[in-house]
């Protein structure tokens, strides 16, 4: 992956899923506020979406649960615990280190690793608007998209396949699985 800089200024929060989600009853105040540290350090990442220190040969290397307790200015206790909620609730995917590279002493009780690698599920859904504004503004121009969720078929919307509903190649198979709007 190359190297893009991170100009975001803003992530975007939804509000009726913040206050009326299932956020409010997934985690504390405290870890709530977390949550949208997190949020803010993925917006500014060199690569959105995803929480790390850099990107190595053998791929990314995560911050260590210190220095994020010590940036958000919380307990490396509630920081942990914040993320384990995340990741159980589906809304954190840990990539952990391997066992084997592990440095000795950084595992953490509940099997995070200092090394771990956090990426924001669905950071493209919720975050799209800003990609949209940012390649409107910089005059590149936003195609927009078909794609199955089954079999990944891509079709660029046109007037001819702005009324394409049902993927075609499913439908060969005797499947019928609608087409899904997408932003590139």
């Amino acid at each position: 992956m190359t190297y893009r800089p991170s100009r975001r200024h803003w992530v975007k929060l939804w509000v009726n899923e913040h206050l009326d989600g299932s956020l409010r009853l997934d985690l504390t105040a405290a870890e709530q506020s977390v949550w949208v540290d997190l949020l803010a350090l993925a917006g500014i990442s060199r690569w959105p979406g995803t929480i790390a220190a850099a990107l190595e040969e053998d791929g990314y290397r995560g911050y260590p649960i210190k220095w994020l307790a010590e940036r958000f200015h919380k307990s490396q206790k509630l920081v942990l615990s914040t993320i384990t909620k995340c990741e159980a609730h589906g809304r954190l995917i840990i990539t952990r280190q391997q066992e084997e590279t592990q440095p000795e002493g950084s595992a953490i009780p509940g099997g995070w690793h200092e090394a771990s690698v956090l990426k924001l599920a669905n950071w493209e859904k919720y975050q799209s608007e800003y990609q949209r504004k940012a390649a409107a503004k910089s005059g590149q121009n936003v195609k927009h998209f078909k794609v199955c969720p089954e079999c990944q078929y891509l079709v660029e919307i046109s007037k001819t396949t702005a009324l394409m509903e049902i993927c075609p190649l499913c439908m060969k198979k005797g499947k019928e699985v609608p087409l899904v709007k997408q932003e590139r």
